[in-house]
């Protein structure tokens, strides 16, 4: 059995990754349970735990922070965050994985099985002393069938969302398709100054927009030639958000 320590300031996020936990992965138990950086910090030092699963910010700093502030830990990290902006830091500390929110339970599983396979964890001398400063990056951290794939922002052309599914389409032509709903890449999810929702089941990239089109409906002609319904509603929003954003 391994004990696991649940970091969050969310309480709904923490109840429904332990519920997860407990219904799919019977040898993790969950130990304890942590809001802040300083909760964090005096659960681990009181019980270490065998793995950890913890956000990224917090009230009084972020999980990095509460990493730097341990002297040689052996236990397992994975990260969970509502957008990808911070995976490429995240990597750098070694972690066994970065899940996005609302948790998966298919990327649950597929992080708990590195968890086992990989035995209790031995960080490099000095890893986690790195002076390493989250920021935001242009690629946003997808979970896919076959693990996490890193996207640039600037080559998704558009998503289209399908029931609980959502496919990224890219300009070399490939698609990538992800276990998550449009509204978790909307409002926040994808730099609002780039990305807008025009449509129930669609988003574009602004810097892709070639035409706004008014025949037998409004659409959006993207570079590559496809035609992304704008909804009525939506049509002035649209337009004056690419003239503020894309023509200055």
């Amino acid at each position: 059995m391994k004990s696991l320590i649940i970091i969050d300031q969310n309480q709904k996020a923490r109840m429904n990754l332990k519920q997860m936990l407990a219904d799919s992965c019977p040898d993790f138990m969950v130990t304890g349970e942590a809001v802040d950086v300083a909760s964090a910090l005096q659960l681990i030092k009181q019980n270490p735990p065998d793995t950890i699963f913890m956000d990224i910010n917090f009230k009084d700093g972020t999980g990095f922070d509460l990493l730097n502030k341990l002297d040689n830990p052996t236990f397992q990290v994975v990260f969970t965050a509502t957008c990808g902006q911070f995976a490429m830091n995240a990597f750098q500390y070694n972690v066994v994985d970065y899940l996005l929110k609302p948790v998966d339970l298919h990327d649950l599983v597929r992080a708990v099985n590195k968890i086992r396979r990989s035995g209790r964890h031995t960080f490099l001398p000095g890893l986690f002393k790195k002076e390493v400063t989250p920021t935001y990056t242009d690629k946003i951290a997808l979970s896919t069938s076959n693990g996490l794939a890193f996207v640039k922002l600037n080559q998704v052309i558009y998503l289209r969302s399908e029931g609980s599914y959502t496919t990224f389409y890219m300009r070399d032509g490939k698609n990538l398709t992800v276990c998550k709903g449009l509204k978790n890449f909307d409002g926040g999810g994808l730099p609002c100054n780039h990305f807008f929702r025009t449509h129930q089941s669609f988003m574009v990239n602004a810097e892709w927009v070639e035409e706004i089109t008014s025949k037998d409906g409004h659409f959006a002609l993207m570079y590559g030639g496809a035609e992304i319904p704008v909804s009525r509603r939506k049509k002035d929003s649209f337009v004056e958000f690419l003239h503020s954003r894309i023509l200055g």
